[in-house]
């Protein structure tokens, strides 16, 4: 699968802009804050109808406008197909597949799969537990369209008995029970589907880890504050906690990944450098299994990720997206003289997009 046209109107610093793609190797280049990531943000929105760092559509939106629109070409095998969503301030966004809008935005997302690897991904690995479920709910999420509407579903709950647990001095225990037995099973299909997703990510992470020189035995351990089969006395066990708390305090919104090299901590012990080679492994794993998934090799973007990786690691990094595992390839960087090396040693062709100031340099 690839994207072999992409129109934009403003969206973010672009007024206009549209450009045709290369099928295999993008390469984005310019300095910093002149728009790079906002193109392959155009891009990602596209697949996912959201941003890359979850504002919403108003800022989105270019300064002073009201309105954006979006619309992608795509070669899916022998077919083409033309995604578009619209935007305008006090109206609903409209997202549109080959002219025909969706009633349920769920519908598209995992039509046009794409993995992006951006520099503030070591968030994920360094920070909170909280990022490391976004990065399976957001991986999961085109993976399986069921896990989807479980986490909409248990979202909605875990809302609501929140409330009841904040509503008054003396809350509604026969409503607090209603609502733990509606989470019940939205609940176990959250939790084993990560258990799934990171048990097949594990192996698929580990290679890659290999292929790109990392050293020492890498491996992620889930850990689900609850386990799926108990989450009814979980709840019930924790009640008068909750009750004393006026939050829920066990579920699948607490669970934690513990990702671990030579079985230390890398949230505690890594190096940047390692963080990001991890990182950098997390999201090529994801990649392989959203290609297994979809039987299409999905689009990769990586934006701004050579910082803190020694040039032996950039180097096979880029043999390594240019072979036939991958399809096409965006990569945004500040030094185009430093891609061009690297793709030189790979002996792989690139189109070169320069941009500034949300223009494009011919």
């Amino acid at each position: 699968m690839r994207i072999t046209r992409l129109h934009i109107s403003q969206f973010k610093n672009y007024n206009t802009l549209d450009i045709e793609l290369d099928e295999q190797m993008n390469c984005i280049v310019g300095q910093n804050g002149v728009g790079k990531t906002n193109l392959l943000e155009a891009i990602y929105c596209l697949s996912m109808i959201r941003g890359l760092f979850g504002l919403s559509d108003r800022l989105l939106t270019k300064d002073d406008c009201d309105w954006f629109r979006l619309e992608g070409e795509y070669t899916i095998g022998d077919k083409i197909k033309t995604a578009c969503i619209k935007y305008a301030i006090g109206k609903k966004r409209r997202v549109s597949m080959n002219g025909v809008e969706y009633e349920k935005f769920s519908e598209h997302i995992g039509r046009l799969p794409i993995t992006c690897i951006l520099p503030d991904d070591s968030l994920i690995l360094k920070e909170s537990a909280e990022s490391r479920r976004t990065f399976m709910n957001v991986s999961l999420s085109q993976l399986d369209s069921t896990y989807l509407s479980s986490l909409a579903l248990y979202q909605r709950l875990l809302k609501q008995r929140n409330a009841t647990l904040k509503a008054d001095r003396y809350p509604d225990k026969t409503l607090l029970s209603v609502l733990t037995q509606q989470m019940k099973l939205p609940s176990q299909a959250i939790i084993q589907a990560r258990e799934s997703f990171l048990y097949e990510l594990i192996p698929q992470a580990q290679v890659f880890f290999s292929q790109l020189g990392g050293e020492g035995k890498l491996d992620i351990q889930y850990k689900p504050n609850t386990v799926a089969d108990q989450i009814e006395n979980a709840h019930q066990e924790s009640l008068e906690n909750d009750l004393r708390l006026r939050r829920t305090n066990r579920g699948p919104h607490r669970d934690e990944v513990e990702i671990t090299l030579n079985n230390r901590s890398l949230r505690k012990y890594g190096s940047q450098g390692q963080v990001k080679l991890v990182l950098i492994c997390l999201k090529l794993g994801f990649y392989s299994l959203l290609s297994a998934a979809k039987s299409v090799k999905p689009i990769l973007m990586l934006d701004d990720v050579f910082d803190k990786l020694d040039p032996s690691k950039i180097d096979h990094l880029i043999q390594l997206i240019s072979g036939e595992q991958f399809g096409q390839v965006f990569i945004t960087d500040t030094d185009p003289n430093r891609l061009k090396v690297a793709l030189d040693k790979a002996k792989t062709a690139a189109t070169f997009f320069h941009i500034d100031d949300g223009q494009l340099q011919l």
